[in-house]
């Protein structure tokens, strides 16, 4: 198992997919930063008075414009998410177009080492991409807005729950990965299925919503929307992170079941 997962470093830092997600990634983090700065810079010289903070609290956002405030919302919206499942699907259905699984199984390797292996490099490569999230959301908030007040340990709590989160989507997206075994059709899973299943669950909102019982709630887009939203409470925070813990017991439990068992 070690050799396998020596292997596996080696593989994901020669791996071009995985440079490439990361500058995409970076860039559109700097992209989205800087040009909510350029906005309120343009609106100072056009308005000619200087916006500051203070008026942004009157709208409730001083605390969104920070540095604090960017990096808990960093992983928010679903470009975060894009990415990083189109890297899963290129990753592992790497393997299998490069006949490289055959070649592993074929050595004595077990189904089960093979698949766990890759589940432990995905984790450590989602904790890459969020750390690059949280790191440049960080550094570019405070360098054009400050580093924000109303730190705490709920923050922590928070962005724990949202690498909770993120691990939930990698065993989503692996777990489906795995079973298409091509790249490309992966690829078009990755981008499709998590917005179609969005719009189900907002569908049947409607009729739960008498209950106060929303379903979209405990889906990974939705979980993912309430924890980076700066009015988090810890409640919401624990819920998140229980839903999250069992998304990824069951698809990490599956690709075992059901994966661990097909050819390859």
């Amino acid at each position: 198992m070690g050799r396998l997962l020596r292997f596996e470093i080696r593989k994901l830092f020669r791996q071009t997919s995985f440079y490439v997600c990361l500058a995409v990634l970076a860039a559109l983090v700097f992209i989205g930063i800087f040009s909510t700065w350029s906005m309120i810079r343009l609106t100072q010289s056009e308005l000619g008075v200087e916006l500051d903070l203070g008026i942004l609290g009157m709208f409730g956002e001083a605390d969104r414009f920070s540095g604090r405030g960017y990096l808990l919302t960093a992983l928010g919206g679903n470009s975060f998410s894009l990415i990083l499942g189109i890297f899963i699907s290129l990753y592992v259905c790497l393997d299998y177009v490069g006949g490289t699984a055959k070649n592993i199984i074929g050595r004595g390797i077990s189904r089960g080492q093979f698949i766990a292996s890759r589940q432990l490099m995905l984790a450590g490569a989602s904790l890459l991409f969020s750390l690059l999230a949280w790191g440049l959301s960080f550094a570019l908030g405070t360098v054009y807005f400050g580093a924000g007040k109303g730190w705490g340990l709920k923050d922590l709590l928070q962005l724990a729950v949202q690498f909770a989160v993120v691990l939930a989507y990698a065993a989503f997206f692996s777990f489906f990965a795995f079973l298409i075994k091509k790249s490309g059709g992966s690829i078009a899973f990755t981008i499709f299925a998590p917005m179609l299943i969005s719009l189900g669950l907002a569908l049947a909102d409607i009729f739960t919503d008498k209950l106060k019982f929303n379903l979209s709630e405990f889906w990974l887009d939705g979980c993912m929307s309430l924890c980076t939203g700066l009015e988090a409470s810890a409640q919401e925070l624990i819920r998140c992170g229980i839903t999250a813990g069992v998304y990824v017991i069951v698809f990490a439990g599956l690709t075992h079941l059901i994966v661990g068992r097909q050819d390859v």
